[in-house]
């Protein structure tokens, strides 16, 4: 049984039954559509629901795979831009500020890219010490993550959606390389993004908990995932 919370105010139409309203779920399997949560928001959830008798189809384990870059990126490392992973602490950056061997970077943090008046993206020190003091100033989930720059072409931009090891949304042109990675990837269900550059690759940029990724779909085609969904 697929179950959809109603935090989603542009998808209310294809949803379920609010968590809130449900008296006792038995022993089925549920699966949300939310905002995103922090961890222990999720544990708190998944604790309620085993409290009405059933459980997360996403455990909390596999929430966390999908949900933060450090715990995804081994899977996908050679088809997504080169990643270092630095403490939020000055030392450690000037360390790295040393030592790499690249300088125009895409900046986020364990979760997302914060908006901020620059972007996510330095090009120079200029640029990289602005972004971090506006990401520290609107805050930090973990630490950096400081992405290699790849010249990418906006407009090829793709989310995806997985679930139960099957494509539930538009696969666009996803390349063999990226899908039999992504069939191999242990999350039950999770949204990946795809781009591609300048010299024409296919990058995976982006991977996510199905339940609160966004779905940056037309009305038509989340109509669709919904459907998809309402299936299994």
């Amino acid at each position: 049984r697929i179950l959809f919370d109603d935090c989603f105010e542009a998808e209310k139409p294809y949803a379920l039954h609010p968590i809130s309203s449900l008296k006792s779920v038995g022993d089925e399997s549920l699966v949300m559509r939310h905002w995103m949560m922090s961890e222990k928001e999720y544990q708190d959830i998944e604790a309620t629901v085993h409290k009405k008798g059933g459980t997360l189809y996403t455990p909390s384990a596999l929430y966390e795979l999908a949900h933060k870059l450090p715990n995804w990126y081994p899977f996908f490392k050679d088809v997504t831009f080169k990643t270092d992973f630095v403490n939020n602490d000055d030392n450690d950056i000037r360390v790295w500020l040393s030592t790499h061997p690249y300088f125009s970077v895409f900046i986020k943090d364990h979760i997302k890219s914060l908006t901020t008046s620059t972007g996510s993206v330095a090009h120079d020190i200029n640029q990289f010490v602005k972004v971090i003091e506006e990401m520290r100033y609107y805050g930090v989930e973990g630490n950096f993550c400081f992405r290699e720059f790849v010249d990418i072409i906006p407009d090829t931009e793709h989310r995806h959606f997985m679930f139960n090891g099957s494509m539930i949304s538009d696969s666009h042109d996803v390349s063999e390389e990226i899908m039999s990675l992504v069939q191999k990837f242990p999350a039950k269900f999770f949204s990946f993004d795809t781009v591609y550059d300048i010299a024409g690759r296919q990058w995976l940029v982006e991977v996510g908990d199905g339940q609160v990724s966004s779905t940056k779909l037309s009305e038509e085609k989340t109509k669709e995932l919904y459907q998809n969904l309402s299936s299994y």
